[in-house]
């Protein structure tokens, strides 16, 4: 499931829910088990993290000043590659990711 949001600079996001209409971090995919509406992006600054990659959302993820050329998924995607290198691009995290959120996931290549 998607539900698209509107940041606070009108920037269209979109986050993905489970069959629930539970979200997941757009980061790493973790179920987001937050007691904050959601999406983040109703609201100027979510103070909640994910459990998993620590990122707050709505938060570490937004660019001051807002930047049209540069889009949450990329955002996003820089800090997922930190966060999957930070542990080792493990196999499951990436099928986790790419199960949940729908992206592919490139790992470095050996160089």
């Amino acid at each position: 499931m998607e539900r698209v949001a509107e940041d606070v600079f009108g920037e269209r996001i979109v986050f993905h829910a489970d069959e629930d209409g539970n979200y997941y971090c757009p980061v790493c995919g973790l179920l987001w088990e937050s007691t904050a509406d959601w999406p983040p992006y109703s609201f100027a600054l979510n103070l909640e993290h994910c459990l998993d990659c620590s990122t707050h959302i709505g938060n570490e993820d937004i660019e001051i000043p807002f930047n049209p050329n540069n889009p949450a998924p990329e955002r996003w995607a820089r800090l997922r590659r930190a966060w999957l290198e930070k542990h080792g691009w493990d196999p499951v995290l990436i099928a986790r990711v790419e199960q949940r959120l729908r992206v592919r996931v490139d790992m470095p290549s050996d160089n």
